[in-house]
């Protein structure tokens, strides 16, 4: 959270002084998580809605023991004006960050999807800056290197279309070539047995006749 302007600082334990503040409103989120159990909300909108109700009812409009005055009034009544972050600030605070190293080809693997940097950062360590939310883009940064974005890898994009497959003649299916052959050919047998000589008849008796 630097990019935000936070710092991460430690406290000795039992020392008050240098936590109060904030024990004290972890108290008043406890104090909410028990009551919005009792009913608990359908959406996030309506949970941030009645965490401020209980933040302003609980918390800023409440008198505070010390300040003699409620939060709320000791804010608005401080001679140095509340400093806000830009909104692209905090946008960039809240991405997160991940690294990777390109292959041989300039490409990186995230989250099961292939991203292509470029040959000229083939084998180079890179930081993958995302949007949980949204990871078909990347931010992809670099020490001395401006910032640029990468989309997901599509297979075939950039390959050459392949030669056209020429389909065989379709030949129809609802007869039989192997029985079609075969009944030609048998009924050329029974032509060729029709006209034939017959010796055995010419043996057999015809009108008390021998016929040799």
């Amino acid at each position: 959270m630097r990019t935000a302007g936070i710092r991460l600082l430690y406290a000795r334990p039992r020392n008050p002084q240098g936590k109060g503040k904030q024990e004290r409103f972890n108290l008043t989120v406890e104090a909410f998580l028990d009551e919005i159990a009792l009913n608990p909300p359908v959406s996030v909108e309506e949970l941030n809605r009645k965490f401020q109700v209980w933040l302003s009812e609980f918390y800023h409009t409440k008198e505070h023991s010390a300040l003699r005055t409620t939060p709320e009034i000791a804010s608005k009544s401080d001679s140095m004006p509340c400093r806000l972050p830009e909104t692209a600030v905090m946008t960039r605070a809240f991405l997160h960050c991940e690294q990777r190293k390109a292959d041989k080809s300039g490409c990186i693997s995230f989250q099961g999807q292939k991203y292509d940097l470029g040959i000229r950062y083939a084998g180079r360590q890179v930081d993958v800056v995302y949007d949980p939310m949204y990871t078909d883009t990347l931010t992809i940064e670099m020490k001395g290197e401006h910032p640029f974005q990468v989309q997901k890898l599509q297979i075939g994009e950039h390959v050459a279309p392949g030669p056209q497959k020429i389909e065989p003649p379709t030949i129809p299916t609802d007869r039989s070539r192997l029985l079609d052959a075969a009944e030609k050919k048998y009924d050329e047998r029974r032509r060729e047995q029709q006209f034939g000589i017959s010796y055995s008849a010419l043996l057999e008796k015809k009108d008390g006749e021998h016929h040799v």
